[in-house]
């Protein structure tokens, strides 16, 4: 996309003194979705065998491959794109909930609490961790 056609497209506020810029839903899905490619983490086996609805969908060919799903939606969905090992002691330091339900017995462990729904959540797995 030319950058000129790109600036066309955002609308920014010049009254606020910190400046922000408006963008469209369908570029800034396009952007994201270029940004989260551009990275490349991505395990297209772990992503099917998380998702057998994408993996049903993709072998009816309602959709071309999980990457596609992904990229596209599965980033808003919260899905994983990959299998991610967690720093058990950063986790549970980080999130005292998870270690207070391990004690208990509610939760086997952080990784699983992680998979299950911590990714969801954005909790962190270990220092610095982005997806970008």
């Amino acid at each position: 996309m030319q950058i000129s056609r790109l600036l066309k497209l955002v609308h920014c506020d010049p009254s606020i003194q910190e400046p922000l810029a408006a963008v469209p839903r369908n570029l800034f899905i396009h952007l994201l979705e270029s940004a989260l490619r551009a990275k490349g983490h991505y395990d297209e086996t772990y992503y099917l065998n998380s998702n057998p609805d994408v993996q049903d969908a993709v072998r009816r060919g309602e959709i071309t491959s999980g990457s596609d799903h992904y990229f596209i939606t599965g980033y808003f969905e919260g899905r994983t794109p990959f299998k991610i090992i967690i720093d058990e002691k950063y986790y549970l330091k980080q999130n005292s909930d998870v270690a207070d339900a391990m004690r208990r017995g509610i939760v086997r462990s952080a990784q699983e609490h992680f998979d299950v729904i911590g990714f969801k959540e954005a909790r962190l797995p270990y220092p610095d961790f982005s997806l970008f």
